[in-house]
């Protein structure tokens, strides 16, 4: 949506945001030049919405979300980022020019226009700790626009958990290669949390050759959006778990204003666990969310 439509609907005293990209695909990323690119972007954007909001008052803010295989995948490529290019004095003097404010407005509307989408299903994707994530970027003073999992609008995201279950049937991989086959998937060797993945594969026919090639005990986990309230899917299981700690910090330390859910597997879920309508569905997920932070 144009930030121009946003400013226009939105109520008075809500800060509306626009949810984008990771600014690039990881491989595609060549050199500096490349980020240098993103970044005079990124503060083009910026620009516009500080001439936004002096002609209507509204503050519109433009929030980049991490993402699996891409520019910003974990959180220390995300806090770095932040300060090394968009925090950085020539950021800040490049953007007064192109706005043409002062640079201390600047800087401090850097900070009121961009942040991030933190998605908790990205980072444990990447064995993040969603505590310690979180903290780090509080700590990096990246500001958290929209935290899809929990409070205020209640709105969540999660992965399958793939708990050592692939056997090599050609039965049971068509059974889920619909849902799986389509994103990123991490890999590794034992069920310790809190670490790095040691394999990553841009899809599941990736991970399935390694795993023929190389069998062995292992965990995959895929970014694949399922139901937030269920824990265990039968043959799967789920990162509810990092929803759970990424709730806890939320309600020690508010982190954002917009909270989300965003669930989109209902079709493709094994026949016992389809219960209900989609009505139901979601509004079990928001309950969900609603008794975590009670």
């Amino acid at each position: 949506m144009s930030p121009n439509v946003l400013a226009d609907v939105c109520p008075a005293g809500i800060a509306p945001s626009i949810q984008s990209a990771p600014l690039g695909f990881k491989p595609r990323v060549t050199g500096s030049d490349v980020i240098a690119s993103y970044t005079d972007h990124v503060l083009r954007v910026v620009a516009h919405l500080i001439a936004l909001e002096d002609k209507t008052g509204r503050s519109v803010q433009l929030a980049l979300e991490p993402e699996p295989y891409c520019f910003l995948e974990t959180t220390d490529e995300t806090v770095a980022y932040f300060r090394d290019h968009l925090y950085s004095g020539a950021s800040v003097a490049k953007l007064a020019k192109l706005a043409r404010v002062p640079i201390s407005e600047a800087n401090a509307a850097l900070r009121r226009h961009v942040g991030i989408v933190y998605d908790i299903c990205h980072q444990a994707v990447e064995y993040e700790n969603i505590s310690e994530s979180l903290q780090k970027l509080v700590d990096g003073g990246v500001p958290i626009f929209k935290f899809q999992e929990a409070a205020r609008c209640h709105y969540i995201y999660i992965i399958y958990l793939l708990n050592n279950s692939y056997t090599g049937s050609d039965a049971g991989r068509r059974q889920y290669d619909e849902a799986l086959c389509q994103d990123h998937l991490s890999d590794a060797d034992d069920t310790e949390e809190g670490r790095q993945a040691d394999e990553v594969s841009s899809n599941v026919d990736d991970a399935i050759a390694a795993f023929e090639k190389e069998p062995g005990l292992r965990e995959w986990r895929t970014h694949i959006h399922v139901p937030i309230f269920l824990d265990d899917l039968g043959q799967f299981r789920t990162t509810r778990f990092a929803i759970e700690d990424g709730l806890r910090f939320h309600k020690k330390n508010p982190l954002s204003r917009h909270l989300e859910v965003e669930t989109y597997t209902w079709d493709v879920l094994p026949e016992n666990l389809k219960k209900g309508d989609i009505v139901d569905n979601v509004c079990r997920e928001l309950e969900w969310v609603k008794g975590q932070l009670t």
